[in-house]
């Protein structure tokens, strides 16, 4: 009788330290998990600019796009950095942050306010990025009828001025004429840039 209550007490005994050690371990996952997701958001938010005094110009992404562009960028996109830190090291992505061998990119780099720290969250964030790729740009009005019609708002305004004479308060026409103006400009400005930016051009 003996023999067996001590065989009992035994297996209670080692049930609960399996349960104990088990719930310890389901803590210690679940507690490792929300880290990892508040580690890959703050390194997202890194990436982005989106923390203050971690860059005092530009941030990763202001330089590394992270959607697909339809213009020539001299800088890596984010997936192709991502891809090509994947496999690497922690110590090898830090020196190439914070110590690139470039001197275009040393000089831009010395603007960044990051700590080791930061920049392990950003490789967080790349190594996740890298499963997932770009991100489609969202489709917007063509910037080629954009100009036509801001040509014929412009058209409109002058015959208004001259002949038509429909719109009494002469203001609004100016207002509408220096807007559709400046925009037809920025289209234009932004079409020669893409085009100075191809190569061998």
């Amino acid at each position: 009788m003996r023999r067996i209550s001590n065989l009992s007490f035994s297996l209670i005994f080692l049930l609960s330290i399996t349960l104990t050690a088990s719930g310890a371990d389901g803590t210690e996952e679940e507690h490792d998990s929300h880290s990892s997701v508040e580690g890959l958001m703050r390194g997202e938010r890194l990436f982005y600019g989106l923390i203050d005094g971690k860059f005092e110009s530009k941030a990763c992404a202001d330089c590394h796009n992270t959607v697909e562009i339809d213009t020539f960028n001299w800088n890596p996109n984010a997936w192709e950095i991502a891809h090509q830190y994947k496999e690497r090291s922690l110590q090898e992505f830090t020196k190439a942050v914070l110590n690139p061998s470039s001197k275009t990119m040393s000089t831009m780099h010395q603007t960044f306010n990051l700590d080791v720290g930061d920049v392990e969250l950003i490789k967080l964030f790349l190594d996740d990025f890298e499963e997932h790729g770009l991100s489609k740009r969202k489709p917007v009005i063509n910037k080629i009828f954009l100009f036509i019609l801001l040509g014929v708002v412009l058209t409109w305004v002058i015959l208004d001025i001259f002949f038509l004479k429909r719109v009494k308060r002469r203001y609004i026409l100016g207002i509408i004429f220096l807007v559709a103006l400046a925009w037809q400009v920025k289209l234009l400005y932004d079409a020669g840039t893409s085009l100075g930016r191809q190569e061998n051009y």
